[in-house]
């Protein structure tokens, strides 16, 4: 297995799909139609923040990161208005700014994780996630940070497992019953480095 820094196009459609699989349960509620979310997606990425998880060239999981620069996801109203319609767009835009995070001067954010599922228990998660640090301490941040959704135990248990504590706990009602999340609250952990 071998990490990569860097989305390539050879496997952009991989990523897309690897995404909605894995973090769909949070998008495609505000995003509807699946096919629209991947076109979405294919648009909007920032190529140089994201690690990928390869084997003999195969995906088997990626790692989504932001900065206070720049994140691995630049979703633009034009393209969100381009796909769904132009009130629609605007509709959904405004409901995806509910799962932005805002990061912090020296702060280096784990936006996103997934493993496809034939790989998970192998040790991608864990490789994509010390890469990343790794990464990050030589860029000089200070800190690493994350969330995880509440229905998400195995997560929140590898995160402890390497270095990052709770430190905060936030509920997503009412939003959770708007768009009929299965999830209640999410974890902010960090990790300084």
């Amino acid at each position: 297995m071998e990490i990569k820094q860097k989305l390539t196009s050879e496997h952009k459609t991989a990523v897309s799909a690897l995404f909605i699989s894995a973090l769909g349960e949070k998008f495609l509620p505000i995003l509807g139609q699946k096919s629209k979310a991947v076109a979405l997606l294919n648009a909007s990425y920032n190529r140089k923040n994201c690690f990928l998880a390869l084997e003999q060239n195969k995906l088997l999981g990626f790692l989504a990161f932001q900065t206070k620069r720049k994140s691995f996801l630049a979703i633009s109203l034009k393209n969100m208005c381009k796909i769904f319609g132009f009130l629609p767009g605007i509709a959904k835009a405004l409901a995806l700014s509910l799962l932005n995070y805002r990061c912090k001067s020296g702060e280096f954010y784990i936006d996103a994780i997934a493993v496809a599922e034939a790989a998970r228990g192998k040790g991608a998660g864990t490789k994509l996630i010390n890469a990343s640090l790794g990464y990050a301490k030589t860029q000089g941040f200070k800190f690493a940070s994350l969330q995880v959704i509440n229905t998400n135990p195995k997560a929140k248990a590898l995160y402890e497992k390497l270095g990052f504590r709770v430190v905060k706990k936030s509920t997503t009602f009412p939003f959770n019953a708007i768009f009929k999340w299965n999830f209640q609250s999410a974890y902010l952990m960090r990790k300084e480095l």
